[in-house]
């Protein structure tokens, strides 16, 4: 699933075998995982020749719609345009271009973004580190207006009683224990549902670069082959989930140092601290 990162998806962001997206997922994840992507290198510049010019477009630059323009959306390509230029134009932070564009927006992000808008002039209150039509435009981003969530699907039915909105924070934790967690475990548990979907039950990513999509709650990857047709049913997404972690090893959303997470800890810790970090905010919000 993607990890919602920032490195992901949240989030998860993703590799190739993992539950999550983010952490890209998020975190960032975000902090995306089934194949996490990597820091985009500059491009060298084209050669043409003194007869041969080539035609630049408004239409070529990489779109950003506005609806992701806050921090903790996930998986979307929106934030991966953002990111890949800021990382591209060097304004990225450390963390973020290690991380690589993740479409995770969360805390590298928004420091990148903060770092920009004060070099073309924003002043310390202006520089909120959430991009906007005027940054987004001085960064080489076509601003698009949009008026819903990047990373959320509308499509089809939704599962009885949520009608299109969020979990409830109590309404997560009951589908969580009936779902097989238990103390203390579930706060975790409850943290990277939260990291990765912010309690949507519908929450779907685009296509991972292995062809792959996360989905629901915990952002179940397509490689552990879910049941579609029940996937966005909160329960069901929660056993899956509960099924892949025993219950206690959140190794697979990047939690920990085992497995996966371990892997990531070593390769890339940035990102990987930035996936603890986003889930721990997560779980200190957690109901009772």
């Amino acid at each position: 699933m993607r990890i919602q990162f920032e490195i992901g998806r949240g989030m998860a962001h993703m590799l190739k075998g993992s539950v999550v997206g983010t952490v890209s997922l998020c975190l960032a994840a975000a902090f995306g995982v089934i194949a996490i992507p990597s820091a985009s290198a500059a491009t060298n510049a084209d050669r043409v020749t003194a007869t041969v010019a080539p035609t630049v477009r408004a239409s070529s630059k990489p779109a950003f719609n506005s609806a992701a323009a806050r921090y903790g959306v996930t998986n979307s390509k929106s934030v991966r345009n953002l990111q890949t230029l800021l990382i591209r134009k060097r304004y990225a932070t450390a963390g973020l271009a290690q991380a690589g564009a993740t479409g995770a927006y969360f805390t590298q992000t928004k420091a990148s973004v903060k770092k920009f808008q004060r070099k073309i002039g924003y002043g310390k209150a202006s520089a909120t580190g959430i991009i906007e039509k005027r940054s987004a435009k001085k960064l080489g981003l076509k601003w698009v207006a949009g008026s819903s969530p990047a990373t959320l699907s509308v499509g089809g039915g939704l599962p009885t009683g949520t009608n299109g909105a969020a979990l409830s924070p109590t309404q997560l934790k009951s589908v969580l224990a009936a779902a097989g967690f238990s103390e203390p475990y579930i706060r975790t548990a409850w943290g990277i549902a939260m990291r990765e979907s912010r309690g949507y039950p519908r929450v779907v990513s685009p296509l991972n670069s292995n062809g792959t999509r996360d989905h629901g709650l915990f952002q179940i990857n397509d490689v552990h082959k879910p049941d579609l047709n029940l996937i966005y049913d909160p329960l069901y997404n929660a056993k899956v989930a509960f099924r892949l972690s025993g219950g206690t090893d959140f190794s697979h959303w990047g939690i920990g140092d085992r497995g996966w997470a371990g892997t990531l800890k070593r390769t890339q810790p940035t990102y990987w601290q930035m996936l603890q970090d986003e889930m721990v905010r997560f779980r200190n919000q957690y109901p009772g």
